[in-house]
């Protein structure tokens, strides 16, 4: 009664668009004035194999965190990879050549591993993304409805992956409609007019409901995760002991990282104290060497002058290596540790929606017994006048509706989860190969730094040991 079985087919295949086309994310333009200044980007689709374009539109970056959310609710249990957040800057820095471009490159790395990955190349709301009119997607993209079924993955892409194709039918159409001589350039006028006129995407994808929206989700995990501890009998798949064992892993997959992250900033700081401590010591090395001994002969006034020269150098020296080597664990180090940190977070938010699917499968098959206690008192009420009897004969009618469109709800619920349950167990599978591969390159690269580290310095302090045993 309470089992799922889990369909054996296998998901994940590789689709067209993840290996054929990429995507390129350029030419950021500020539009409006003062609180109401935003910034678009060009978001490019390219076909790899020839070179050419298939589509280009104007997204703002909070488009992409509007495609962030709607992949995670199309397709539960796929790890979608992390969108970085805005940061919370100054209006004066919001708008800076560096955080321009750091939202273009991270937009455009995030939007190409979309497209790459398997379970979501053909999704929905991601064809919407990037073939949809500029206008139209201002419009519709807070009320996009999403599919609660895979159903026809092929339907699903839409049309954005023929569109604008150079040497179709619609190329020269598209040309006109986006207003562009070449793949690159745009007449901005017609991109700046059509977004002055709603900004800034219509405000159905920021704003007070955007506040309200992550309130709700924050409630909604919260919820599910009460349910779940509370032993509360929720339907299964015929595996959920695997899914329990998958949860407890992914928690200690994190820790792992999050102890490589915090190992790799107590050696920065480290080495940035020691680069300091070493820089003060070198100068008051250097100031020792300029002072005259008059307790001691010339000879060896001119000893300990040469040793305080030959120890300040040499702190010097190693103050300099010590701040190299806080700059290049930050260089070779941060970016990667960090990408390995959204990637687990990335699967356990799969774990989290298979989760919420799991509750909400369960709520509409309890909601059935509802409907039917519903239909037995229905039943069972008098029913002594013809107006009683038409009542109740309305109401009866009305009951059994509600309890099939129960039903209804309750499958593709039921639909849904096993989806869920077939997806994470796809990305476990590839996750955890690649986690272990990763985990291990990491630490073979900061050890490798070490040793190099220790290597430099250990030849600079040896330099100094030679001399001062000259002078003995």
């Amino acid at each position: 009664g309470g089992l799922v079985e889990v369909h054996d087919k296998e998901v994940g295949t590789p689709g067209a668009a993840g290996d054929t086309l990429t995507v390129e994310v350029f030419d950021p333009q500020h539009h409006g004035r003062g609180r109401k200044r935003y910034t678009t980007y060009c978001v490019l689709v390219r076909d790899v194999r020839g070179g050419q374009s298939r589509g280009a539109v104007r997204r703002h970056y909070s488009a992409f965190e509007w495609l962030y959310r709607n992949l995670n609710e199309e397709r539960p249990g796929a790890a979608v990879p992390i969108l970085p957040h805005k940061k919370a800057l100054k209006a004066a820095n919001r708008f800076s050549e560096k955080t321009v471009s750091y939202h273009r490159e991270r937009g455009e790395r995030w939007l190409n591993r979309v497209l790459r990955h398997p379970e979501l190349c053909d999704a929905q709301c991601l064809a919407h993304f990037l073939g949809a009119d500029d206008l139209l997607f201002v419009e519709e993209s807070g009320e996009l409805s999403i599919s609660r079924h895979n159903g026809d993955r092929a339907g699903h892409r839409g049309n954005w992956l023929n569109k604008g194709k150079v040497g179709s039918d619609d190329a020269e159409e598209n040309h006109d409609d986006m207003g562009f001589d070449d793949d690159r350039s745009y007449a901005t006028s017609t991109v700046a007019s059509t977004y002055e006129a709603d900004t800034p995407l219509s405000g159905k994808i920021g704003g007070h409901g955007e506040r309200l929206r992550k309130m709700r989700q924050v409630a909604k995990k919260v919820s599910t995760r009460l349910i779940v501890a509370s032993a509360a009998e929720l339907k299964k798949s015929p595996d959920e002991y695997f899914f329990v064992q998958l949860e407890e892993w992914a928690s200690v997959a994190e820790a792992t990282v999050q102890s490589v992250s915090r190992e790799t900033a107590a050696l920065k700081e480290l080495h940035s104290e020691r680069a300091n401590t070493l820089e003060e010591a070198g100068s008051n090395f250097a100031m020792a060497a300029g002072l005259s001994y008059p307790l001691c002969s010339m000879a060896q006034s001119g000893l300990l002058s040469s040793i305080m020269k030959k120890a300040g150098e040499s702190s010097l020296n190693s103050a300099i290596l010590e701040g190299r080597r806080a700059a290049s664990l930050g260089e070779k180090m941060d970016d990667p540790i960090q990408e390995l940190l959204w990637e687990v977070q990335s699967f356990r938010n799969a774990l989290q929606r298979r989760r919420e699917v799991q509750v909400e499968y369960t709520n509409r098959v309890n909601r059935i017994e509802g409907k039917k206690e519903t239909l037995k008192s229905l039943r069972a009420s008098p029913m002594r006048t013809l107006k009683t009897r038409a009542y109740y004969e309305e109401r009866f009618a009305e009951a059994e509706r509600q309890l099939e469109e129960t039903k209804e709800q309750a499958a593709a619920g039921k639909i849904r989860f096993e989806e869920g349950c077939n997806r994470v167990k796809w990305e476990a599978e590839h996750f955890q190969a690649k986690l272990q591969k990763d985990l291990f390159e990491i630490v073979r690269a900061l050890a490798k730094l070490q040793m190099d580290y220790n290597t430099s310095a250990e030849k600079g302090w040896a330099d100094l040991r030679r001399f001062m045993d000259l002078w003995r």
